[in-house]
């Protein structure tokens, strides 16, 4: 069984055939990112590869602020 592990080993080694592309040239996607995960990061395909077209791009926050919440009571 070792000899088979051998050969396949040596089957990969010399391929010079070049790698599949990973994306279609001209795509573009959206990631999400961010310390929160609200962020957007867009990406193109460039010669076959992702490729960050900026920086990742978050909702501006209230500092200190929370989550919003509707306060009923009485007037009078």
């Amino acid at each position: 069984m070792g000899g088979l592990v051998a050969l396949a080993m040596l089957a990969g080694c010399g391929d010079s055939a070049a790698p599949e592309p990973v994306c279609t040239e001209g795509e573009t996607r959206s990631l999400i990112c961010g310390e929160t995960g609200e962020g957007l990061l867009e990406q193109t395909c460039l010669d076959g590869e992702w490729q960050n077209t900026g920086a990742c791009v978050e909702p501006v926050c209230d500092p200190g602020g929370g989550p919003r919440r509707a306060l009923r009571g009485r007037r009078g």
